[in-house]
């Protein structure tokens, strides 16, 4: 019987943690591991899965054994942080496996420019952040005003024109690592005014995914299928009829992404 590639076994380690199945995770991982000793993404949701599993003795080990192999490491670092921590049971972030799911011209998932680095340690992946649109930027928040980090300027500035026309978007931080944060925004409503004008008007029509970033739940895969895209080379400005748009007043100075249940209402 052929064996199974470790990509293959990384995939399906990742989505037996969206579903909680951690002893099958566990599992998996290890037998990924069993080939590779030093595969950091296996030991991470190995460590991950432990954890969850009831037993934060080995989890607390593998952790360790990461940054022996790569002391800098951030999963590592922030989740042992956290063993020291005590979180409630009714602040733990509950991650559905369709949050991340795409939608072709609607969701895109990024890399924030100028990331805040003294924010990391209150980030965790799948806690919804919000937009901060203003004159020169925009801006991502955490929910205590926080500033995470920017959208890349071309980005930036057709999205707060977007939302100038009435689009709401939610967001979602995707990816923690060491050279930035990921995140996934989705259009959960559409001006009546810019109904024919898109949001990611150069995403390539692709079928939807379950499959998630690295990062997500600290599961870290780099044969992840969602691909996060800086969008420094997407030309947002491509059929975009400024003209067509009548701005609320002192709308782009509004915290959009705090709105009482409308962003409650996307379907997962």
């Amino acid at each position: 019987m052929n064996q199974e590639s470790p990509d293959v076994l990384a995939q399906k380690a990742i989505q037996a943690a969206l579903k909680n199945q951690w002893t099958e995770a566990i599992e998996l991982n290890l037998k990924i591991i069993g080939v590779d000793s030093k595969n950091i993404d296996a030991l991470n949701r190995l460590a991950k899965a432990y954890q969850e599993n009831g037993n934060p003795k080995k989890s607390q080990r593998i952790y360790r054994e990461v940054l022996r192999i790569d002391s800098y490491n951030l999963i590592a670092k922030k989740n042992l942080k956290r063993f020291n921590q005590t979180t409630p049971a009714s602040q733990k972030i509950q991650i559905s496996p369709n949050l991340f799911l795409e939608e072709p011209g609607k969701t895109k998932a990024i890399f924030l420019k100028k990331i805040r680095e003294k924010v990391l340690d209150e980030l965790n992946v799948g806690e919804e952040v919000f937009l901060k649109p203003s004159k020169k930027k925009l801006a991502v928040n955490l929910r205590n005003g926080k500033t995470v980090g920017e959208f890349e300027e071309n980005l930036g500035q057709h999205l707060s024109r977007l939302i100038s026309g009435g689009n709401r978007y939610q967001i979602h931080v995707l990816s923690i690592e060491d050279d930035g944060v990921g995140i996934f925004i989705r259009e959960i409503k559409r001006g009546a005014k810019i109904n024919g004008v898109p949001s990611f008007p150069n995403q390539q029509n692709r079928k939807y995914l379950s499959s998630l970033k690295d990062g997500l739940l600290s599961l870290i895969s780099d044969e992840s299928e969602i691909e996060i895209e800086n969008g420094e080379d997407d030309d947002y400005e491509e059929g975009f009829d400024e003209d067509k748009i009548d701005s609320d007043d002192g709308e782009t100075e509004t915290d959009i992404g705090n709105l009482d249940g409308e962003t409650k209402e996307m379907a997962l």
